[in-house]
């Protein structure tokens, strides 16, 4: 085969593999752990990584044109993208955790790593697209966030198309990106994407399908519910408007876009001033806006993450903790006031603003080398409207996108989807400017260094291969293995889920704290398996696989000495042991690993929580008092730590004032999780003879957790004590209709209240 036409076969094959990624957000599997987001990033990676196989092959049978390609001084957007690049790997290296920082957790698989990877499609899109190339993976582009849009709207109206999808009914739509602030990220590029294609057609009735689009699109839009997106889209449609009204092609043009500026203002401020009224919440995007209100919970949380992101950037502020690394940020800078507001323990591993989380993980010299890209953007933006390059109308378009998205960043983060599509965009943008490749392969046939090519492109070939095996394959098949050992734990078959354990989490390069959680979660399952009825098969497994994940959890602990999880998780394996075998050495090391911990995350009431269920399992009720009364003196309004007092005041076998704190609780209207307190609360109780009490927290117990039938049979006991079978009755039957699979023993139950075999009854229902 000619040379030639084997370089133009290599260069159509990576043409087609770079269409491929443009169906990066609609991948996703359920038969992997974190479905939405390790199937698409390892297919990203791949097609890359084969990608670079080609250009390796290319650049071996000619090498690259040198009197052809352009300088890469004057390559402002490659310049900047490879300036922050190499920013990124040398904060990784000099951070807090190299290894989270290359990889990150599985369940964002983003890191320098990856960043790596879209390097190389911003690379390969510039070398091997030509402007139709351009077009057409745009349009491809557009078809895949078509596939969103409408798959968030039949998500959302299942009745409408007779279809049934995951998380079906109103709601916050997730679509393919199983998030909403995903999807209204793609969703924004989508829509602006359809207006700058339709512009393309201003003589074509064409331009009308892609108008349309962006219709359908801005409609599923409106379904994520995401205020900061809505802002971000709001100010890109601003200064789409802006521009026409700045620089239109006729003073007819300029005042009707000025006017609707004008109006667009005016209606805002109305529509915000009487925003309480049921039209203006009734309204699409704007009423979700209209709600905005900088007392709410979830903007003080918000607050809360970005005051420690700052005071994280002020400890480390030329390089920060490194990639991945805003988990420490946040834990060494927590603010206990967060449960005022929330409920729950959060999860931050981002500061849900972009620009703070460069601060605080790469330092001043990665936001700058961010503003660089910005700079890049807004220069090419500019020179392509000088030269003519493009119209007004289009360059309207694309600002407003720039604009739409960065203004989004303000609220939320990068993912695998936005980005491969920002880099996108910003080689279209920087191909517009220059209409040449970044890089051309020379077809010569004589060149003395080909040779050296040959060696060089063998080397970095093999390690493509090596790091696409190691960092792709096994990391799906650790994902994979992970959820089928969920299934088998389900099932009851702990064999083969300890099986499946074990491979999921034997590949150590990649951080494991986000494969190992559901691996601890079943070492303890198999412990209260034990503890309940003592088993030589059952501590055998339980023996194996404890000493597994303590290898694991103290690697990991090594390389990431500062996320207190991991110490958590050590102390869950280390309690774990103690409920087997009843070693002090055991409790001594999950109290270690506990107060390690709060070391490490000193602001975080759940580890002196986590401190105060240990010392209550351990037999030391008193010191369990002094770790709850600990985390109260953080922040009296997390309600999950009065659960644990009330656990200290059983243990203290002072019911009475366990029962005050629980019916105190419920007076001031606060709820906390889970059921395993009301439950023991209630049985005490009852064991007291006091069992018109155990009602009264039985019902209480309903408010919080309408839809459990286990507190119904509950009060089916309660109700058979207090001999009130036809209320007990009522409770069974109740019970059935929360769980149908109830409905055999309810029908049971019913004969034997009916049967009057009540005594018998209250001993099997009570055992």
């Amino acid at each position: 085969m000619p040379a030639s036409s084997a370089k133009r076969k290599l260069e159509s094959a990576a043409r087609w593999l770079l269409y491929a990624t443009a169906f990066t957000p609609i991948i996703f599997s359920g038969n992997f752990l974190y479905p939405f987001i390790v199937p698409r990033v390892v297919f990203f990676r791949i097609v890359i990584e084969i990608i670079l196989v080609i250009f390796l092959l290319l650049w071996w049978m000619g090498g690259i044109k040198q009197e052809e390609k352009l300088s890469l001084c004057r390559q402002y957007s490659a310049l900047a993208l490879g300036i922050y690049l190499v920013v990124n790997m040398v904060s990784a290296f000099l951070g807090e955790s190299i290894n989270n920082s290359i990889f990150g957790d599985i369940e964002r698989s983003l890191g320098v790593y990856t960043l790596i990877h879209l390097y190389l499609f911003y690379i390969f899109a510039r070398t091997f697209f030509n402007s139709n190339s351009w077009r057409i993976y745009f349009n491809w582009i557009l078809g895949a966030i078509s596939i969103v849009g409408m798959y968030g709207i039949i998500q959302y109206y299942p009745n409408v198309f007779g279809i049934t999808l995951f998380n079906s009914g109103p709601g916050r739509i997730l679509s393919t990106l199983g998030n909403p602030a995903y999807a209204a990220m793609i969703l924004i590029f989508g829509i602006f994407t359809a207006v700058f294609l339709g512009l393309e057609f201003k003589n074509s009735k064409l331009k009308y399908l892609y108008f349309a689009v962006a219709l359908v699109l801005l409609f599923a839009f409106s379904l994520t519910d995401v205020r900061g997106a809505y802002l971000g889209l709001i100010a890109g449609i601003g200064v789409f408007f802006t521009a026409y009204a700045a620089t239109g092609a006729s003073r007819r043009v300029k005042a009707l876009f000025l006017s609707l500026l004008v109006v667009g203002a005016i209606s805002a401020g109305v529509l915000f001033t009487h925003r309480d009224r049921d039209f203006v919440k009734s309204l699409p995007i704007l009423g979700k806006l209209a709600e905005i209100n900088l007392q709410q919970p979830t903007i003080i949380t918000r607050f809360i993450g970005w005051k420690a992101a700052w005071k994280g950037f002020l400890d480390r502020p030329i390089l920060g903790t490194g990639p991945e690394n805003f988990y420490i940020a946040f834990n060494q800078h927590f603010d206990p006031i967060f449960y005022t507001y929330a409920g729950t323990e959060p999860f931050f591993d981002r500061a849900h603003n972009h620009y703070l989380d460069l601060l605080a993980t790469t330092g001043v010299f990665g936001f700058l080398a961010y503003v660089s890209i910005v700079a890049s953007i807004v220069y090419y933006l500019r020179g392509l409207r000088k030269k003519r390059r493009i119209s007004l109308s289009q360059l309207a378009a694309l600002s407003s996108l720039f604009v739409a998205y960065f203004a989004h960043l303000f609220f939320v983060f990068d993912d695998i989807n936005s980005l491969f599509l920002f880099f996108a965009i910003i080689g279209f943008v920087e191909y517009k400017f220059y209409r040449n490749p970044l890089l051309e392969f020379s077809e010569a046939k004589t060149d003395s260094r080909k040779p050296r090519r040959a060696a060089l492109a063998c080397i970095i070939g093999a390690l493509v291969l090596w790091a696409g095996f190691n960092f792709n394959v096994k990391i799906l098949s650790a994902s994979k293995n992970i959820l089928t050992a969920t299934l088998y734990q389900s099932a009851g078959d702990a064999q083969l889920a300890a099986k499946h354990y074990q491979a999921g989490s034997e590949f150590s390069a990649i951080p494991r704290k986000g494969i190992v959680d559901k691996y601890v979660n079943f070492l303890a399952a198999l412990a209260n398996q034990y503890h309940a009825i003592p088993n030589e098969a059952v501590k055998a497994l339980f023996e194996k696989n404890s000493l597994i994940l303590e290898k694991i959890l103290k690697e990991e602990a090594r390389k990431n000495p500062l996320d207190p999880v991991t110490y958590s998780k050590l102390a869950a394996v280390y309690t774990a042991r103690y409920v087997v075998y009843k070693q002090d050495a055991d409790k001594d090391l999950s109290l270690a690993y506990v107060k390690k911990a709060i070391e490490v995350g000193p602001n975080r009431p759940q580890y002196y929580n986590l401190l105060a269920e240990s010392y209550i399992l351990f037999g030391e009720p008193k010191k369990a008092l002094e770790a709850v009364n600990a985390s109260l003196a953080l922040n009296p309004d997390y309600t999950e730590t009065y659960a644990y007092r009330i656990s200290v005041y059983l243990a203290l076998d002072e019911v009475e004032k366990a029962y005050d704190l629980y019916e105190e609780m419920f007076d001031n209207s606060k709820f906390f999780r889970g059921n395993n307190v009301p439950a023991r609360l209630g049985k005490r109780l009852i064991d007291q003879g006091e069992v018109e009490k155990a009602e009264h927290v039985y019902n209480l117990w309903v408010l919080s957790h309408s839809n459990d039938s286990r507190i119904i049979t509950n009060l089916v006991i309660v109700s058979l004590l207090l001999d009130k079978p036809e209320k007990a009755i009522e409770y069974a039957k109740k019970a059935a209709e929360i769980n149908p699979v109830l409905e055999t023993e309810v029908q049971y139950i019913i004969e034997q209240i009916q049967k009057n075999n009540i005594d018998e009854l209250l001993k099997q229902l009570q055992n």
